[in-house]
């Protein structure tokens, strides 16, 4: 994006540099990222849900700062505003500043402790749990800008070996030292000090609560003191930072997490499903949704919201009624004691009434509520950022927000928008906006139904594109069998029908329900399962990460899993009922369950069944096939060959003849990401 040169003149004395970045709509996303003199950045600011964005500099150091402004999301022809401005001391009128704080040449001892260090065996105990291995010592720094923070641990004997860790309110590790203590080293590899200490520094540190973490690695228990020393070098000396000026944003510690995006028609928030009961919770509450996850996805601190639910549902939604007339559409909120986050981009009901943002009523379609609580039911630990469409699918404002938005990692959409002649839909020339970006640019995962009839999927603007998954129907633990009315030719099957919450004005029960709408966010699921357990084992955080132009969904401790690597994953590891499991009773009963062609199995379940059946071991197999155990499965060559004569043919029509498609023109075969199987042609 454009940059401009913003020159701070040789000035000791500045204490904040305040760059801002506006814009007209909120509809629109810029973001802002400012490079100091050295090269060092503050970090792309990217807040949503604004028209502006702040990046501040605490004590600035002189010379060329340039503010970089890129497009996230923006219509053309957005116009935008920059300004950077510096803050001083005021001076009085004896000629001397209220502010000063700290002379120069002064050092204040903040804090000094003492504790004992945990045995440690070459970090083991760190590796099962850090817990185990560590001491941490709470400090605060001052509203002092001290130009130096010096964190010191010291011990008796050399031999034994501690790491110091400096941590802000966020928990997120400022500063280090990882010093080999011993005499003894190794030429070119590792020299000792000789001392028992380990010493971090952090450069002009902002003032707030810190914590220093003595780290056990090779020692028995261990007495230690500890010391946080603030200094003041500058000339003239350092100030408190004045009334009004704000304190930099403080980078905040990700969790380790997984959100799937779900597009739909309303959610009901008060239904005690999303509360933690039904058999796949296993008597846990959802507790994912924690404050870092709702500072990543953007949800204002007054939108986390806790509803009564005393099982009276319109008497509650009557007690709620303060908070639900000041919801607003395009806001996000939280609702506490759930793993859902729910932003409104509804039209109107069927009387042309606009919806009113969020609220649960008869007036919507329960739809969205089974769709939201098939992944749930899949993976109980997955977050949900829900956006509502009742009255208006498949908008673009909904589109932006949970294809572009960066927390996102795996969007379920169960819709179409295709004419069908009866139950043949016609081919499509233009995908679902937004998706080819999320998938291939941005390294997510599309999960779209392939319809609730026998037409081909390829030729289906969400499931047809060859980034993006199709999901028909099977029917799990009844016929076993694959559903008639469902797509052709998908990816993957999973199970059509379920028992679910359903209803938008209650607080308890299910219902069963049939569809591809229900069977492509199971499958979701279980692809967000996989995902968590891989992210737990590598201890990776927050959402993909782009790495030298590459997104890996996966990217922590030499671990490194890209979105095409995960599918591939995910088709060697689908299940493939036996053909003995068919249950031709069952199918008369069940919505048209078919028998497997035995031999040719592909031809009805795409790459196979994706089911959170623990018994049928798809998410272990797929974190096998990922690096995280043995493998134990392979499919014939046939689903290979079938497969990707399949995926080649979406390509050419998606690349070539479909002229609205994101990809026309611009997908290669030099740039093509796909992770193809071992083809025999």
């Amino acid at each position: 994006g454009p940059s401009e040169a913003s020159v701070l003149e040789e000035h000791e004395d500045y204490i904040v540099l305040e760059s801002i970045l506006s814009w007209p709509s909120s509809d629109d996303r810029l973001s802002l990222e400012v490079i100091r003199p050295d090269g060092s950045s503050t970090g792309r600011i990217n807040e949503f849900d604004t028209s502006e964005q702040r990046a501040v500099t605490l004590n600035p150091q002189a010379g060329v700062y340039t503010l970089i402004v890129r497009e996230e999301n923006t219509q053309a022809g957005t116009s935008f505003f920059l300004k950077s401005k510096v803050s001083r001391p005021r001076i009085d009128e004896g000629g001397t500043s209220p502010d000063l704080c700290a002379e120069e040449g002064e050092a204040v001892t903040l804090h000094t402790w003492s504790h004992t260090a945990p045995p440690g065996t070459a970090g083991e105990a760190a590796a099962v749990d850090p817990a185990l291995a560590e001491v941490r010592e709470p400090f605060t720094v001052p509203n002092c800008l001290y130009d130096e923070l010096e964190v010191e641990i010291t011990w008796d004997r050399p031999e034994e070996d501690l790491d110091l860790g400096v941590e802000n309110a966020s928990g997120t590790e400022v500063g280090s030292s990882g010093d080999f203590n011993a005499n003894a080293s190794v030429p070119g590899v590792i020299e000792g000090t000789g001392e028992a200490r380990e010493t971090a520094t952090i450069p002009l540190p902002a003032p707030g609560d810190y914590v220093g973490v003595t780290k056990s690695y090779a020692n028995v228990q261990t007495a230690v003191e500890g010391t946080a020393v603030a200094r003041c070098t500058r000339t003239g000396g350092c100030y408190s930072v004045p009334e009004g000026v704000p304190l930099p944003e403080e980078a905040y510690a990700k969790d380790t997490r997984v959100v799937v995006g779900v597009i739909d028609s309303a959610i009901n928030p008060y239904h005690e499903f999303y509360y933690g009961k039904g058999p796949q919770w296993r008597g846990d509450k959802p507790t994912e949704v924690t404050d870092a996850v709702l500072r990543e996805l953007g949800v204002k601190p007054e939108n986390v919201v806790e509803l009564t639910r005393t099982g009276n549902f319109a008497a509650d939604r009557e007690a709620d009624a303060a908070f639900w007339n000041r919801v607003k559409k395009g806001e996000l909120y939280h609702f506490k004691g759930t793993n859902i986050v729910a932003v409104s981009f509804a039209g109107e009901a069927e009387d042309g009434t606009p919806h009113r943002p969020l609220f649960p009523t008869a007036a919507k379609s329960e739809h969205g509520v089974g769709t939201s609580s098939a992944v749930l039911k899949a993976n109980p630990d997955a977050i949900i950022l829900f956006a509502e469409t009742d009255g208006d699918l498949a908008n673009a404002q909904s589109h932006n927000l949970v294809f572009g938005h960066p927390a996102v990692d795996i969007i379920s959409t169960s819709y179409g928008v295709s004419l069908a002649l009866g139950l043949l839909p016609i081919p499509e020339t233009a995908p679902f906006d937004g998706s080819y970006d999320a998938v291939v640019r941005n390294g997510k995962m599309h999960f779209s139904s392939s319809g609730n009839g026998p037409g081909l999927s390829n030729g289906r603007a969400g499931a047809g594109p060859w980034w993006s998954l199709g999901i028909s129907g099977s029917e799990e633990d009844t016929s076993n069998g694959r559903t008639a009315l469902s797509g052709v030719f998908p990816d993957f099957v999973a199970d059509y029908t379920q028992d679910l919450p359903y209803c938008a004005v209650c607080q308890d029960g299910l219902r069963q329900v049939g569809g591809t709408s229900f069977s492509t966010p199971r499958a979701a699921g279980v692809a967000s399962r996989v995902l968590l357990e891989a992210r737990r084992a590598a201890d990776h955080r927050g959402a993909v990460q782009t790495i030298d132009g590459t997104p890996f969904m996966v990217a922590a401790n030499g671990v490194f899993i890209t979105n095409w690597q995960l599918r591939r994953a995910l088709e060697e590891a689908a299940w493939i009922p036996p053909t003995g499991d068919y249950d031709p009773v069952e199918g008369v009963l069940d919505i048209g369950g078919l028998p497997f062609v035995p031999g040719a199995e592909w031809l009805q379940l795409g790459w196979g069944e994706l089911t959170a059946n623990v018994e049928k071991g798809v998410v272990a197999e797929a974190l096998a096939q990922l690096g995280f155990g043995e493998p134990t499965r392979s499919k014939p060559q046939a689903f290979c060959d079938f497969q990707t004569a399949w995926i080649r043919t979406r390509k050419q029509y998606w690349d070539e003849f479909a002229p609205g498609s994101e990809s026309a023109g611009v997908a290669t075969a030099d740039n093509d990401p796909f992770e193809y199987c071992a083809a025999s042609f």
